[in-house]
């Protein structure tokens, strides 16, 4: 999405709303879902209402926009702020909205990448380490990763392992991928921590748990980067279901 589309739904509530209805985003009654009465009614308060049972319900109910107090307009413009990577604290103030509810949209969003992530296919693995202890962050990216074959398309995983003698480690995970019978095809691993180093100049974050929330959002970015990141998570969103 450009800045003049952008433009556009920021100035016109109903055009926002129209375009979540046509990504998926929100989700269109046609039935009642608790008797399945194909009669609906539109009431004050964006409820809506079934003539048969007589129940009402909120029309974002059953969609990530459930229970989360951000208009449509507000919510797109936030959407594409979030996957041109620009934080928190500017989001709030872009959009004037209450950081509270900034940092609730950010954190569900990432907690479907961690879901997207988890439902990847797991077979043996290249390795490149990191090391989560209380007081320090160690990424080592000159280990020799531990060799592993398998035919598949490249893409990385975060998995969560624990050593007492590191206290948390975390292994970046990547498909190996062979171009002949004695070689082993590195490439994809050296691009993705390449990536990692870029990504952790700009890294302000404190906790370790906001950090590895971070890393999950770089992998997704990484496994997807011939797309629009923005599309990729509008794709992830439609998958969702309210809460």
């Amino acid at each position: 999405m450009n800045l003049i589309e952008l433009s556009k739904y920021l100035q016109d509530e109903q055009a926002a709303e129209n375009y979540l209805y046509k990504k998926g985003i929100l989700k269109k009654y046609t039935e009642c879902h608790h008797c399945g009465f194909d009669k609906l009614g539109h009431l004050s308060r964006n409820r809506i209402k079934c003539y048969k049972c007589k129940k009402e319900w909120h029309k974002r109910k059953g969609s990530f926009l459930e229970g989360k107090q951000i208009s449509c307009s507000k919510f797109i413009a936030f959407l594409k702020l979030y996957a041109e990577e620009i934080g928190v604290n500017r989001i709030t103030d872009e959009l004037e909205l209450d950081k509270k509810t900034v940092i609730f949209i950010h954190s569900s969003i990432r907690q479907l990448i961690v879901k997207e992530l988890h439902h990847s296919n797991n077979p043996k693995k290249l390795k490149a380490f990191i090391w989560m202890n209380k007081d320090k962050i160690e990424i080592d990216f000159d280990r020799p990763p531990s060799a592993g074959m398998h035919e598949s398309a490249n893409y990385f995983e975060l998995d969560f392992s624990r050593y007492k003698e590191y206290g948390n480690l975390y292994s970046f995970l990547v498909n190996s991928k062979w171009i002949g019978k004695k070689q082993h095809h590195y490439k994809m691993l050296d691009r993705f921590l390449g990536f990692l180093k870029m990504k952790l100049i700009s890294y302000r974050g404190l906790k370790v748990e906001y950090f590895i929330d971070f890393l999950l959002e770089l992998i997704i970015k990484f496994n997807n980067r011939d797309k629009i990141f923005y599309e990729e998570v509008l794709e992830i969103l439609q998958n969702s279901k309210g809460g």
